[in-house]
């Protein structure tokens, strides 16, 4: 690598975030299980549903962005 060249990194920041929601939407999932109430239950997978889906577009955007 020369003095001037920058390395771009091989993973975007967007596809990181993808993956932190991926995880978090995971684990709403898996409260899903310890939730007494229904009203908790359809709060958790709801939640889970939309975090999955900013996961998926965030990784998307990371894809296409490199």
């Amino acid at each position: 690598m020369l003095d001037g060249e920058k390395r771009k990194p091989n993973i975007s920041i967007m596809t990181i975030i993808g993956i932190f929601f991926g995880i978090f939407a995971l684990s709403l999932l898996f409260a899903l299980f310890y939730t007494q109430t229904d009203r908790g239950k359809i709060v958790n997978l709801a939640c889970s549903f939309i975090f999955m889906l900013m996961a998926g577009g965030s990784i998307i955007i990371g894809k296409k962005s490199k």
